[in-house]
């Protein structure tokens, strides 16, 4: 939840300003048991790196590359068919790849 990370701003606006959070969980101050960084990024940073991503093909494959696209057109009449040993990988929005044989 994002209002854990929030501090008052000079124009009395709660915000969460950008920067790297350290994360700690335990017992007490003197035990901590699992510990974490996150990252906030600026706002126009996230923009940038989506339409970096938006310009990429997100889909790729080892046979028919020009119909792989049709596995995620939204038109669920469309498919992508490949013969045995092909593969398509999907990247995800989280930067994780899939391949499926």
């Amino acid at each position: 939840d994002r209002k854990h990370l929030e501090l008052l701003n000079q124009d009395n606006k709660w915000v969460v300003e950008p920067g790297e959070f350290n994360i700690m969980i335990g017992a007490s101050s003197e035990n901590i048991l699992l510990n974490s960084t996150l990252t906030v990024k600026e706002y126009g940073d996230i923009e940038e790196e989506n339409a970096q991503k938006q310009t990429t093909n997100p889909i790729s494959a080892s046979a028919n590359p020009e119909k792989a696209a049709n596995a995620f057109d939204g038109n669920m009449n469309t498919s992508w068919t490949g013969n045995r040993g092909d593969y398509i990988t999907l990247a995800l929005d989280n930067d994780t790849k899939v391949t499926v044989f």
